[in-house]
């Protein structure tokens, strides 16, 4: 059974690198800011790319892409966004206003603030089939990064007003710069 187990885990080993491989690969059509290595600890692959939030690329966020083995047979894929630029503590509380609002209608990840730094950042997990070939899952994760970037996006340029205080929660919705969906 051991020798099994190897086996599988060998399999999923190749299957990862194959994955990875052809994710680099399709992400080098968006940005050429991507990074593909081995983590030194566990061996597991990860992949950062460095996306522009604004226009003139002066905004830019850090993705973070790596496996998360859930269960024996759940792999997923973690993407956490780090939106560059930290929070003082005078306007997290609007900050977390924000937040806790784009969270309640996302339509993909979660927003939070890092407690260490008050950095801001959106994480979304979703699964890997292993059933598909690495090249077609690296499609589909693509798609993901799309929707995530696309959701990053659009909320960026508001919450950046409100970490940097130039303006509240209620300015940015004022101003339709973002959205609140509760009364």
């Amino acid at each position: 059974m051991r020798k099994d187990g190897n086996m599988t885990q060998n399999k999923t080993q190749d299957w990862k690198t194959d994955f990875f491989k052809a994710l680099a690969e399709k992400m080098e059509t968006f940005t050429k800011d991507n990074i593909l290595m081995k983590n030194e600890n566990n061996g597991e692959w990860l992949m950062q790319t460095v996306f522009a939030t604004s226009p003139d690329k002066t905004d830019f966020v850090l993705i973070q892409a790596a496996p998360y083995q859930a269960r024996e047979d759940v792999l997923l894929l973690e993407l956490y966004v780090k939106l560059l630029g930290t929070t003082a503590e005078e306007n997290r509380e609007e900050l977390q206003k924000a937040v806790s609002e784009l969270n309640s209608y996302l339509p993909v990840g979660c927003l939070g603030i890092y407690p260490e730094d008050g950095h801001l950042f959106l994480r979304e997990c979703f699964r890997l089939d292993m059933d598909k070939s690495a090249e077609q899952a690296a499609a589909d994760a693509v798609v993901c990064y799309e929707l995530v970037m696309e959701v990053t996006m659009a909320a960026y340029p508001g919450l950046k007003a409100i970490w940097n205080g130039e303006m509240t929660f209620a300015d940015a919705v004022e101003k339709d710069i973002l959205k609140k969906h509760s009364r």
